[in-house]
């Protein structure tokens, strides 16, 4: 609860504003009682416990940036990991590209799909990633996409089938 806003936690962000945060509305609440507005979906996955999910890891890529944390990644026993990148910004192409193609990988980038001016100015963000099997999950904050990665793998369903019924 917000200021009186009820929002859905999946995509729920801070921002700079007198509200504090911005997502999708859930409902309000009026003199100490909350009325939901929006119908909600809760998809069931299995019978999960977070202790037994395999490991996956949120790895920065900047422009310029190396391999090493992916090996540090691989060498700790990452089953996945969610790329955070701006633009163009991936760590060897070629490493970033066989990443994916043998974990399951998830892509957010702060350079949204739809953004003015992104397609005509050639930038395709993370798309090496998405033609080697990534998914792009540009509308939830890194952390919610590695919680769901871990889910998908511990529930052994395929990641964007898992992304498809929460977004």
């Amino acid at each position: 609860m917000l200021r009186g806003r009820v929002l859905q936690s999946l995509g729920l962000y801070k921002v700079a504003t007198r509200d504090g945060f911005a997502g999708a509305p859930l409902g309000v609440v009026a003199h100490g009682e909350v009325t939901v507005t929006v119908p909600t979906t809760r998809p069931y996955l299995g019978d999960l416990r977070a202790a037994a999910a395999p490991r996956v890891d949120i790895v920065a890529a900047y422009a310029g940036s190396d391999a090493v944390a992916l090996d540090a990644c691989v060498a700790a026993g990452a089953r996945g990991w969610c790329w955070r990148h701006w633009v163009r910004a991936m760590p060897q192409r070629r490493w970033s590209t066989e990443c994916a193609a043998t974990a399951a990988t998830a892509s957010w980038s702060r350079c949204r799909p739809g953004l003015p001016g992104a397609g005509s100015a050639g930038l395709r963000p993370g798309h090496d990633l998405v033609e080697a099997g990534a998914v792009m999950v540009p509308g939830l904050a890194p952390s919610q996409v590695r919680v769901l990665l871990m889910a998908a793998l511990a529930a052994k369903l395929p990641v964007g089938d898992v992304i498809d019924r929460l977004l």
